[in-house]
């Protein structure tokens, strides 16, 4: 669900939403922490994006998701799902005009060499889950317990300290190099086209979606 386009941001009350949905859901499990790699931004090859209407038309390699499918296409784009290995190619011959990634994947792959404009639309974020099974989890002392949740604590902030350290780096460095990173001037049409896209697959999530855009 948190991979839908909501304009979250990666803030502690972000992550206790969802560890407390997790242990309201009846999952019979207990979430220890989070982790992620960041949220991911659209990157082209032609011009600049900071509106939703440069982004319409234009070919956007995808992985194979209906999710990312669906996504794209709901901002007017068209998906194009292209093997990752052949995006460089790719975006080099025209076969597509853009694509997606974070900052540090971005600048590693060398993709703002054939596709030098970035812009900060956080469009997805993926975190990865650690869970335990309450089964386990009450076999467990007190103190046990208690130790895994402070190493998880630990374990999300040092994860969150370490991928803001990477962007931050990533962006400096993508500036060196001549890349234009732009940001949304019109968020909330963004959001407002991503609708049908929150209704067909987050549909049993829609009170938790509302939940996570009003985060303040």
């Amino acid at each position: 669900m948190v991979s839908i386009k909501i304009f979250f941001d990666r803030s502690k009350k972000f992550v206790m939403l969802l560890k407390k949905n997790i242990q309201e859901s009846g999952s019979r499990m207990v979430g220890l922490f989070y982790m992620d790699e960041g949220a991911r931004n659209f990157f082209t090859v032609k011009a600049p994006v900071t509106k939703l209407s440069d982004i319409k038309g234009l070919k956007i390699r995808v992985q194979s998701s209906a999710l990312m499918l669906d996504t794209i296409a709901a901002l007017g784009a068209n998906p194009t799902p292209i093997d990752y290995a052949e995006l460089y190619t790719s975006l080099q011959t025209g076969v597509v005009d853009g694509a997606e990634n974070p900052p540090a994947s971005y600048y590693s792959n060398k993709f703002y060499e054939v596709a030098p404009y970035y812009v900060l639309d956080g469009h997805t974020f993926s975190p990865s889950v650690v869970l335990c099974s309450e089964i386990t989890w009450n076999k467990l002392s007190k103190e046990d317990q208690q130790i895994l949740l402070e190493a998880g604590k630990l374990t999300e902030e040092y994860n969150r300290n370490a991928i803001e350290a990477a962007d931050q780096k990533a962006y400096a460095d993508l500036k060196a190099a001549g890349v234009t990173i732009t940001e949304l001037e019109d968020p909330e049409a963004w959001q407002e086209a991503m609708a049908p896209v929150y209704k067909k697959h987050g549909a049993r999530f829609l009170d938790l979606i509302e939940q996570v855009k009003n985060i303040k």
